[in-house]
């Protein structure tokens, strides 16, 4: 390795990287809207953390855990009214 050359960053160094990034979220502080594909997590600490967690809208499994949530809401609302 040269002297210009950096090491690769590992993938927690990769994903903390691009959730310090604040062109990966939109919205206020405190909804936290997160979208970095380069991140590899599906859910990522809010910012500030304490706050708790949310998805990551780049990841492929949030979009599926975002559509099954609907898909139950809709699901119980329909047989609320059937019933």
């Amino acid at each position: 390795m040269t002297a210009h050359q950096r090491p690769a960053l590992t993938e927690q160094e990769q994903n903390e990287k691009a959730w310090n990034n604040p062109v990966n979220w939109t919205g206020p502080g405190w909804l936290g809207i997160y979208h970095a594909a380069e991140d590899s997590r599906a859910m990522v600490p809010k910012r500030p953390r304490y706050l708790g967690w949310t998805l990551n809208f780049a990841h492929p499994a949030s979009r599926w855990f975002l559509a099954a949530c609907v898909a139950l809401v809709l699901i119980v609302l329909t047989i609320q009214l059937v019933l």
